[in-house]
């Protein structure tokens, strides 16, 4: 009896469209190693179950001719070949000889490299709007940082928040990182450090209905109260 041990699935974008069509058993859908990038697992969606291995081929083979490949210009998948290649179970002896030896001396370009290890340690490889997100987040999370390009300007603190300039941005200030080299461990005259605990002092927490806080001396603005924890009036 032959074994009804294969599926077909495909990998699914963002969007909900296939952008590649499979065939295996086991774990094979989510097999990291894999040439295409395998997606989230509520991204992999299983077409057909319980198929011969022929019928699996088959149905492979239908899935990509529907949908059309993006190198040969006639569709959206990624596949590179028509489906329904290769073999099942393991290669012979003599195969993987062959295959080792043609690979013997070859040297991996360092960016193959990279893609490989992201691929295999779980680390996407962040896109334009990955990266604006962050630039956006990071500005968030640095008001004092100027709009410009932080890298080679030098970091400013006083003993509440960084900031990022080429000259000192006023009284207070100290050259260094907060919590890096900036006033941990150090020795500060006595009228510094009355200033910094009666700006301390000034300072209240405000919250607003959707539980983030703020620790300033004025309300933030409307939809804002003070406290810690949000209360209906």
């Amino acid at each position: 009896m032959t074994d009804r041990i294969y599926y077909t699935y495909a990998y699914l974008r963002e969007d909900g469209t296939p952008y590649y069509i499979g065939r295996g058993k086991g774990d094979r859908a989510f097999d990291i190693t894999h040439r295409i990038k395998v997606p989230p697992k509520e991204r992999v969606l299983f077409l057909k179950r319980n198929l011969s291995y022929a019928e699996a081929s088959r149905h492979e083979i239908y899935m990509i001719a529907v949908l059309g490949r993006k190198d040969l210009g006639n569709g959206i998948l990624r596949n590179l070949t028509n489906g329904g290649e290769g073999r099942p179970g393991p290669k012979p002896k003599e195969e993987v000889e062959k295959i080792s030896k043609s690979l013997t001396g070859r040297i991996m370009p360092d960016e193959v490299k990279q893609k490989i290890s992201r691929t295999k340690t779980g680390v996407p490889i962040h896109s334009e709007v990955e990266k604006e997100k962050r630039r956006l987040k990071f500005k968030e999370n640095n008001p004092n940082a100027s709009g410009e390009a932080v890298k080679g300007k030098k970091v400013w603190n006083n003993g509440l928040a960084n900031c990022y300039s080429d000259t000192c941005p006023g009284e207070g200030w100290i050259l260094g990182r907060l919590g890096e080299g900036g006033f941990k461990g150090k020795n500060h005259s006595k009228s510094l450090c009355r200033k910094f605990s009666e700006d301390r002092k000034k300072r209240r927490h405000w919250v607003n209905k959707e539980g983030k806080t703020k620790f300033q001396e004025i309300c933030p603005g409307q939809g804002w109260a003070l406290g810690r924890k949000w209360k209906e009036v």
